[in-house]
């Protein structure tokens, strides 16, 4: 009796075999392990990334002769895209009832299939009397759908006259982002309003706002699929640089309404600003600051002055005047040689520069639209009539008389609604 026919029936004698006669020849020529197959099917042959994917190896003994032998062991499964290949895992062989005849199966279910063409093989290691045998099947991975953004992270931070704002997306949702919006509400649970849409970077300055007022804000990013959710909320508040640095008037409706100057010093020189409104349907709130950061665009000696007005049909005046011989002399000199954007106005939204060809530009340090007004006698495009302007414009005054008195003065002809006037940078 050979070596395969003791082991047959040894097997089957200890009940490990079912259904093998005692003494029955193994198939001639099988001097070695009987040849398997393996084959592998998948639950879905195209899925989106991260899907759940069920793999089944079938691994069948060939050339029994009549005999029944079912095979033992376990498969392992792995993954290739072109390069080398991945385990994915390993399962065993069913056994008993759950084998038919001379075929046992294993199955693995996995969410690891990468992106691209996977062609997924199943081994067989063998055992006593089956040899080593594989399988591959392939299952095309496609990359998940794009979406919206992620929810935004925001900061805000203090100024003085104005709080900054920052918020960005961890993913764009595989799309560009297109435009980001930020609102504003009076708590953290709100109600929020929106403050400004469609902003080329996650950044605004909020110059509307009450000194010492606390704030809470919220924002969102967009890209071609959708708009992301809130970010979370965030809060500050501004700040000024004492008394006599910021002033807050209640305007009456159907009336102009003068801010009082507020004022900051800095040794020998001296800057004011204040400002005028004309009459409004509603009442209304008047707010100059003075002694805040420089615009990034801007070289204008001193600090920067922020000014807003709740109304949003009020046009306005606002005066912005620095003192003291060599401040007031270098502010003449950088203004009209025009060798910087002395005079500096940075606002929330887009705006032109005497000719709509000549728009602001958009600094994400600032998150305002940053420029040099054009004089109002170069912005006869922007003209309305009634000495109005739908677009900022300014005048100056120089008076150099070569002592501390001498002073530089813009005065600034705006359309509704607030910004900053820079200082020196």
């Amino acid at each position: 009796m050979s070596l395969r026919t003791r082991t047959v029936s040894l097997l089957a004698a200890l009940g490990l075999v079912a259904a093998v006669p005692l003494g029955v020849q193994a198939p001639a020529g099988a001097a070695g392990p009987l040849p398997t197959s393996t084959k592998v099917t998948a639950s879905a042959t195209s899925v989106i990334v991260g899907t759940p994917v069920t793999l089944t190896a079938k691994v069948s003994i060939l050339n029994l002769g009549g005999l029944i032998l079912t095979p033992t062991g376990s498969v392992a499964f792995s993954t290739s895209t072109g390069g080398p290949a991945t385990g994915l895992g390993s399962a065993p062989l069913s056994s008993g009832l759950s084998c038919v005849l001379t075929s046992c199966t294993a199955t693995l279910t996995t969410s690891a299939l990468p992106v691209g063409t996977n062609t997924v093989a199943a081994s067989y290691a063998g055992d006593l009397l089956g040899a080593a045998s594989a399988g591959t099947t392939t299952v095309q991975v496609a990359p998940p759908p794009d979406t919206a953004p992620s929810a935004p992270t925001l900061t805000a931070t203090s100024q003085v006259g104005s709080i900054q704002l920052h918020w960005t997306s961890a993913s764009d949702g595989g799309q560009p982002i297109t435009g980001y919006a930020i609102q504003r509400g009076p708590a953290a649970t709100g109600p929020f309003t929106t403050l400004a849409t469609g902003l080329p970077t996650g950044d605004y300055q909020d110059t509307t706002v009450v000194i010492g007022t606390t704030y809470f804000y919220r924002a969102t990013s967009a890209n071609a699929i959708g708009t992301s959710g809130f970010s979370n909320v965030a809060s500050s508040a501004a700040t000024s640089n004492g008394a006599g640095t910021f002033s807050t008037t209640a305007c009456p409706a159907g009336s102009t309404c003068s801010s009082p100057t507020s004022t900051f010093v800095d040794g020998p020189t001296t800057t004011t600003i204040s400002a005028t409104t004309e009459a409004s349907t509603s009442p209304h709130t008047l707010t100059v600051t003075i002694g805040g950061p420089p615009l990034a665009a801007c070289a204008m000696p001193g600090p920067s002055a922020t000014f807003n007005d709740t109304s949003g049909d009020a046009f306005k005046q606002v005066v912005w005047k620095v003192t003291g011989q060599v401040a007031a002399d270098a502010a003449y000199q950088q203004y009209f040689n025009d060798t910087t954007y002395v005079g500096c106005l940075g606002l929330d939204h887009p705006w032109f520069r005497g000719s709509p060809s000549v728009p602001a530009i958009w600094f994400p340090a600032d998150g305002l639209y940053e420029g040099k007004p054009a004089t109002c006698v170069n912005s006869g495009a922007f003209f309305l009539g009634g000495g109005h302007f739908s677009q900022p414009c300014t005048s100056a005054v120089y008076q150099h008389l070569g002592n501390a008195t001498d002073y530089f003065q813009l005065t600034y002809n705006l359309p509704p609604g607030d910004g900053r006037i820079s200082g020196g940078s």
